[in-house]
C-alpha cells in the first residue's frame, strides 16, 4: 500500500520553499487563496440561511445571530483577502529581488521574522516603531 507523499503542516517549509523565497510565498499565497475561497463558501453559506422565505427580521429571535453571522463571515473575507493582496506583493517584491529587505531602512529582515510573517515590509525596529506613531494620543491626564 502506497501512502501519498507528506504534506508539511502550515508553517513549515519544504526544502525548496525554504531555499527559494519565491516558492515559499507562492505556497503561502496558495494556502491564503484556498482561505479565500473557504471564507467566500461561508459568506454564502451564512446569506443563505439568514435568508428563508417569508421571514419576519424584525420579530424572528434568531435574527440578530443571522446578522451577527454574516457580519463575522464578511469580516473573515475581507481579512482573508487583505491577507492575500499582501502575499501577492511579496511575491511581486521577491521576483524582483527586493524581498527580505526592510522598506524603512533598508536593513535586512530577520530570517525568523519572514518565517513568521512572510509578507512583512518592515523588520522589528522600524515596525515597532510604526506601530508607536500610529497609536492615538492618550488623553490628557491619563497615563
Amino acid at each position: 500500500m502506497s501512502h501519498p507523499p507528506a504534506t508539511p503542516r502550515p508553517g513549515r517549509q519544504t526544502g525548496e520553499e525554504a531555499a527559494d523565497p519565491v516558492a515559499r510565498l507562492e505556497a503561502e499565497r496558495a494556502r491564503l487563496a484556498d482561505r479565500v475561497a473557504v471564507c467566500e463558501r461561508g459568506l454564502r453559506e451564512a446569506a443563505a440561511r439568514a435568508e428563508p422565505e417569508g421571514r419576519d427580521d424584525e420579530h424572528d429571535p434568531d435574527g440578530d445571530s443571522a446578522a451577527f453571522e454574516q457580519a463575522l463571515a464578511v469580516g473573515l473575507l475581507e481579512r482573508a483577502r487583505h491577507d492575500l493582496a499582501e502575499a501577492d506583493a511579496a511575491v511581486v517584491r521577491a521576483r524582483a529581488g527586493r524581498y527580505g529587505r526592510c522598506q524603512a531602512c533598508g536593513a535586512p529582515i530577520p530570517a525568523e521574522r519572514l518565517a513568521a510573517q512572510p509578507a512583512t515590509l518592515r523588520c522589528v525596529e522600524c515596525a515597532a516603531a510604526a506601530a508607536t506613531t500610529r497609536r492615538p494620543p492618550r488623553p490628557p491626564g491619563r497615563r
